[in-house]
């Protein structure tokens, strides 16, 4: 009877820690989950984001080609000068570094600083000024700034299949 007594008074007891560290665990585990989706969120919007610049580009590559060959020089040269930061908005990609613990730091300071080149370009071609080096010629600026964008694109993809 006593055996039966203590293995009810053991049962309670651990029903009752049970309902305690839920109490105490689930606003604990239910921020962290909600931390984690909006981080899953933010990633699934930056790569949105990178997506719609990879049409754009290739929105302005098509009619470019379309109206005038394929002049490579010319091509790149539109595709530069239409990539505004109103046509290209890339706030969803900066605020991904913020949160992103090291692993996108790197390749979203590549997209900024291949961006720059692409602004500072298209600088130079509305002022008509030529390009000082190959690192500066429209098509190699447009193929930098592609690249990164594909860097940053495996990367964000690595990280959602990786959760």
């Amino acid at each position: 009877m006593t055996k039966i007594v203590s293995d009810i008074a053991l049962l309670l007891v651990g029903a009752g820690f049970g309902v305690i560290s839920k109490a105490v665990f689930n606003p604990l585990f239910s921020r962290i989950e909600r931390r984690s989706e909006r981080k899953e969120k933010w990633l699934e919007d930056a790569l949105q984001q990178v997506a719609d610049i990879r049409k754009h580009i290739q929105s302005v590559r098509n009619a470019v080609t379309t109206l005038s060959g394929f002049d490579h020089d010319l091509i790149s040269k539109h595709i530069i000068i239409s990539l505004t930061p109103e046509n290209t908005p890339m706030s969803k990609i900066f605020a991904v570094r913020d949160f992103s613990a090291g692993k996108l730091q790197q390749p979203v300071r590549n997209i900024e600083e291949s961006y720059r080149v692409v602004r500072i370009a298209a600088m130079d071609i509305e002022n008509g000024a030529e390009a000082n080096s190959t690192e500066e010629e429209p098509s190699y600026v447009i193929q930098w700034y592609e690249t990164q964008l594909s860097n940053f694109d495996y990367e964000l993809r690595k990280m959602l299949t990786a959760k």
